[in-house]
């Protein structure tokens, strides 16, 4: 396996190690189904890191390679991006039929400068992560 490969297949786990501990502890703490919840959050944020890291990161950071520009600031920028950018586009997609209950809405909305930065900050350690393991990436 090589080393590009292996930033790939690492780098996006830091998504639900990092979301997964949050939603235990915030965001389903008082849902009756909150093991269920929190088990089906986390195979979402598995699902959507691996496929923000395929679709975007990989594609934009090559051809960053390519150009020269792929250093270390630009894929913990990248990174940033594709985190804040997917958990925006999810948010907008799911979060209003999401859930009927006024007070779920509530707290997902008041809860919104707490999770935009954590997801920048699993951003950042996604994309160090991938520079750091895959380098080059020209």
């Amino acid at each position: 396996m090589n080393r590009k490969t292996l930033a790939v297949l690492v780098a996006p786990l830091w998504v639900p190690l990092g979301f997964a501990p949050y939603a235990t502890l915030y965001v389903f703490q008082f849902s009756a189904m909150a093991q269920e919840w929190v088990a089906v959050t986390t195979v979402m944020s598995v699902a959507l890191a691996y496929a923000g890291m395929l679709l975007v990161g990989v594609p934009v950071f090559v051809a960053l390679g390519r150009l020269g520009m792929a250093s270390l600031w630009t894929a913990i920028l990248l990174g940033i991006a594709v985190t804040v950018g997917g958990w925006l586009l999810v948010s907008a997609s799911l979060g209003p039929g999401f859930s009927d209950d006024p007070d779920f809405a509530a707290l997902t909305f008041a809860g919104a400068p707490i999770l935009l930065g954590l997801f920048a900050m699993l951003g950042a350690l996604v994309g160090l992560t991938a520079w750091a393991i895959g380098r080059p990436w020209n």
